[in-house]
């Protein structure tokens, strides 16, 4: 039969094992969660050799693919500092069907 010792060892061994257990699982966790969140946020914006590949293709224009090439790289925002996107779809005037006279800084009512 163990002695009171052995049984207060063997206790202890198992506690710290489960303690250093629980403190690898923690630490794993974070790191899977912070590696999830960069792939989700690499995912979410289109590769220089996608927008390359689209306007090779003829599908977006020189404007847009500068303006699209900025924002991947982080220069600048999606609409590339100006008041529309080549991409609006919220019923704002597109860049291709906006006259020469439209162009320039926003009229204060507009704001």
């Amino acid at each position: 039969m163990a002695s009171v010792g052995e049984i207060f060892w063997w206790i202890g061994g198992l506690g710290l094992f489960i303690l250093v257990a629980a403190v690898v699982l923690y630490w794993a966790k974070r790191l899977r969660v912070h590696y999830q969140q960069q792939d989700v946020q690499a995912d979410s914006r289109l590769a220089i050799e996608d927008i390359e590949r689209m306007h090779s293709a003829g599908l977006i224009s020189r404007e847009e693919f500068e303006t699209l090439r900025r924002s991947a790289i982080g220069l600048a925002d999606a609409h590339g500092g100006k008041g529309d996107s080549p991409l609006s779809s919220r019923g704002e005037v597109d860049d291709e069907t906006t006259s020469q006279e439209d162009i320039g800084p926003p009229d204060a009512e507009d704001h």
